[in-house]
């Protein structure tokens, strides 16, 4: 594994002056500068998730997600504020919806009249959203409202995946009540 000490370990150890074949030097020297720069990036990722982990426990819309939505760790909470900047901009859930590229478009020909899901919207949004309403599909409780409410959209006949999209957009209404709620109280 790439672990900080093996890399150091390696770099300090492998010469690529000892070895006499060119090519195999060459390689050496290219491996060498490619983990100086995986140690490098190992470095500022810690740094990064202090920071996110620091400014998680300092936000009050940081902590109402991660209360009020199962699946929400602080990376997912972060990545949805940073990404909404401000919640006001949207008067409704359905708005706030269409952001995050999670209601179905209307697509008709003729007398074929179709929902399709949206290839437009935040995709960064969407994927936190999509995390979330797998964390709470695969959790395995008595309790767990995800799951039950996507055992219910499953017993209605939906698919699996048709059923995961209206989990999410459950998930995304009550990410919009939190954030209305937490910018109407500050």
């Amino acid at each position: 594994a790439f672990t900080p000490k093996a890399i150091g370990y390696y770099l300090k150890t492998v010469n690529p002056k000892a070895i006499h074949d060119s090519e195999a030097s060459a390689l050496v020297a290219s491996i060498r500068r490619r983990l100086t720069r995986l140690k490098l990036l190992l470095g500022q990722i810690a740094e990064i998730d202090k920071a996110m982990k620091k400014a998680a426990k300092d936000s009050s819309p940081v902590a109402a997600l991660k209360k009020n939505i199962s699946g929400c760790g602080d990376v997912t909470a972060c990545t949805l504020i940073a990404e909404v900047t401000s919640i006001k901009r949207f008067k409704t859930k359905s708005q706030f919806a269409r952001y995050a590229g999670i209601a179905p478009v209307h697509k008709s020909s003729g007398n074929h009249k179709r929902l399709y899901t949206s290839p437009y919207g935040n995709r960064k949004v969407n994927r936190a959203l999509h995390t979330i309403a797998l964390y709470q599909i695969s959790r395995v409780d008595d309790n767990n409202p995800g799951r039950i409410y996507f055992e219910k959209k499953l017993n209605e006949g939906k698919t699996k995946l048709w059923a995961l999209r209206c989990l999410k957009r459950q998930i995304s209404n009550r990410v919009f009540q939190t954030l209305k709620h937490e910018y109407n109280t500050c």
